[in-house]
């Protein structure tokens, strides 16, 4: 580690040696200690967390010869950390026909009720896993940076904070995983995000 908690080699370090950590196994304590250790990159931490297990636990291979999406990519996480945030968040969602809300949800295997969310921040952004990110960037014509970076923002309907098992959830947002939970979708699709998500 170097004397620069901010520069991109040390997050390139913190994130390789968690990527280690998570393939041999580490418990939720693990990444809690991991994460007191390099606070300066907390956010990333839980976020690339969030990314492994929502994708690590998925059945469905890399390559996918039905061509539907898998949750896999976990460089995808990696690309969006190192690239430049940008200045400004402006609402990607404005150029968005309501007529496609559905099919853009179809094709990011998620219901409309959870693309409302997003629209309106509603939410955590570091709860979000990265794919989903990228697919919605695609589907919206965007890059993942300023789809995060707006997603990230002040939501729409604020709310009290409150305390969620990953940690105190920002104001006004739900976890994604709760907002899957909660979502229309049938339980064959939520354990595509969750695989151990009960019955």
């Amino acid at each position: 580690m170097t004397n620069h908690p901010e520069s991109a080699e040390t997050l390139d370090d913190v994130l390789a040696t968690l990527h280690d950590m998570l393939e041999d196994g580490a418990t939720r304590d693990d990444v809690l200690r991991f994460a007191a250790l390099n606070a300066a990159f907390r956010e990333e931490i839980f976020t690339f967390v969030a990314e492994w297990f929502a994708s690590d636990g998925s059945d469905l291979g890399d390559e996918d010869p039905a061509g539907e999406r898998t949750a896999r990519n976990h460089h995808s996480i990696l690309e969006r950390f190192w690239a430049s945030v940008p200045q400004s968040a402006a609402d990607p969602f404005d150029m968005v026909d309501a007529d496609n809300i559905d099919r853009i949800a179809a094709n990011c295997r998620v219901d409309t009720g959870i693309i409302t969310k997003l629209c309106k921040c509603l939410i955590d952004a570091g709860t979000i896993p990265g794919q989903l990110i990228n697919w919605l960037a695609d589907e919206i014509r965007t890059t993942p940076v300023s789809l995060h970076a707006f997603l990230d923002g002040v939501p729409a309907t604020r709310g009290a904070d409150y305390f969620a098992p990953s940690g105190r959830s920002a104001p006004g947002k739900v976890s994604f995983e709760t907002a899957i939970k909660s979502s229309t979708l049938d339980l064959a699709e939520k354990r595509f995000w969750f695989p151990e998500l009960a019955a």
